[in-house]
């Protein structure tokens, strides 16, 4: 019996590949039992796809969303229905021949910081219960309401009319194909998103990631050189156990302050921490909570140790 894989793995997602077939390969490999991504990457994009194998799939829910960097093309002078190249075009103009790189980088200032944005109706988001595209597909129009997302960097890289190359530093759950479609309607042009890549997404890196190719040769006995082990994102300090607590440990039972070797700080209610064996053994994630009396203790919320 093989040895069953689990950690993160960083992937160059090609174009014209969905996250989901991405997830759908990775199962397929020796070893992995159970994979699911981070956050979905259109499929027009390419670039940083991070996917949780085996029993990382359950931290998800505890990473940190963190900040994304991508670098996009936006084709100004034609608009789509799904705001990038693959949709049906609405508009076409040329009211972008005359713009200049000071009209753009005004209007690109007004863009930075804390900004509303409706997403694409051809997207994830749910509606009422049902996703957004699936409405789209069947021709139902629906209101969207905007959210607030944080646009932290906006910086110029081309200029090549009708096409901008643009890096954008921004924060989880915005929509790259939305900010084109407005960057676009304060020019006084229809714009859609012509291509896109990922560069980052928290603390994971394109420069880190491996191909499709690479990842097809992971074996469990070459898994170190692909996986991350699924503890090392987490923002959470550290605590062990005692040799004499670490069946209790792994075993998700609640823990006392005598069943703790050494921790990286002093307990406080609520906040949460990443529970190791005396070996160094990833446990759990686990919050400090206080009983009756107000006596503390450690409550797993998550057990990853596999008996």
């Amino acid at each position: 019996m093989s040895e069953n894989i689990s950690g993160i793995v960083n992937i160059i997602k090609p174009a014209a590949m969905s996250s989901f077939f991405v997830v759908s390969l990775m199962k397929r490999l020796p070893g992995v039992k159970k994979a699911g991504h981070t956050g979905t990457l259109d499929p027009l994009a390419t670039g940083l796809l991070c996917v949780c194998l085996g029993r990382a799939t359950k931290i998800i829910p505890y990473l940190p969303e963190g900040t994304k960097e991508y670098i996009a093309e936006i084709k100004l002078g034609t608009g789509t229905n799904t705001l990038d190249r693959e949709g049906e075009i609405t508009a076409r103009d040329k009211n972008w021949q005359n713009l200049t790189e000071k009209r753009l980088t005004k209007t690109l200032a007004d863009f930075q910081g804390s900004i509303p944005q409706i997403p694409p109706l051809y997207s994830a988001v749910h509606h009422q219960g049902q996703r957004l595209y699936k409405l789209a597909r069947e021709g139902k129009e629906v209101e969207v309401e905007s959210r607030t997302v944080d646009i932290f960097e906006l910086d110029i890289l081309r200029m090549n009319l009708p096409y901008l190359q643009l890096r954008i530093v921004c924060s989880s759950g915005t929509y790259i194909r939305s900010l084109a479609r407005d960057i676009g309607e304060q020019l006084g042009t229809a714009a859609h998103l012509s291509f896109l890549v990922r560069k980052s997404s928290g603390s994971f890196k394109l420069k880190e990631a491996h191909t499709l190719e690479e990842i097809g040769k992971m074996k469990p006995e070459n898994k170190s050189e692909f996986v991350i082990p699924m503890d090392r994102p987490l923002p959470f300090s550290a605590l062990w156990v005692t040799p004499r607590a670490r069946k209790k440990a792994v075993n998700g039972s609640q823990l006392r302050k005598k069943d703790l070797g050494r921790q990286e700080c002093s307990l406080q209610e609520g906040e949460k921490f990443l529970v190791y064996t005396p070996e160094d053994e990833f446990i759990s994630v686990s919050e400090v909570r206080a009983d009756e009396d107000g006596d503390l203790f450690i409550q797993p919320l998550r057990v990853f140790f596999e008996l």
